[in-house]
């Protein structure tokens, strides 16, 4: 499998939904904004993220800069030179076919469509590279982002165990 830069992955374009910021492949001269962003997190985003409230960047980010931007990849909104927003994929090893996603986006920006808009990029382009399924674990508390999953997959497969609902649903062309 060829390995693509952040560039031939996603070339920068502007973002739908915020005025003036960016959307493109994450970088890896991007680690100091991307740490930026996660300290800006309030304690409750980064539980409702990263399921743990002590959850410190290294241990929550440790594999994100390990990229090919196609089975493992992520993207990141930028606004005057700070990410305020990522979204990661990564391909299951055994089933390079399911995919997982997650999205941050910093508290600033909460409710106003960017985590959709970054979520529904990375699905397109994990679809783009061959996956059929997605999957995403949420805290069960974390209402906004199920209302965002319910947006783009109402159709979802849905299962509760220990307070974590994991989801799972085929893209279209699978279905």
């Amino acid at each position: 499998m060829t390995k693509l830069t952040p560039t031939d992955a996603l070339a920068p374009r502007p973002s739908a939904r915020i005025t003036g910021a960016t959307i493109r492949g994450l970088e890896p001269g991007d680690r100091d904004a991307l740490r930026a962003m996660f300290d800006r997190l309030s304690p409750d985003s980064r539980y409702r993220r990263f399921m743990s409230p002590a959850a410190s960047f290294d241990v929550a980010l440790r594999n994100v800069f390990d990229l090919d931007y196609v089975q493992r990849d992520a993207i990141v909104a930028r606004l005057h030179g700070e990410i305020i927003g990522l979204a990661e994929c990564h391909a299951f090893r055994r089933s390079p076919a399911d995919v997982e996603v997650a999205v941050t986006v910093d508290d600033d920006f909460h409710r106003r469509g960017l985590g959709g808009e970054l979520l529904d990029i990375v699905i397109e382009r994990a679809e783009r590279h061959g996956a059929a399924n997605v999957h995403a674990s949420v805290l069960a508390e974390n209402r906004p982002m199920l209302e965002l999953l319910h947006k783009v997959a109402p159709y979802a497969h849905k299962e509760l165990e220990r307070g974590v609902v994991d989801l799972v649903f085929p893209l279209p062309t699978s279905a």
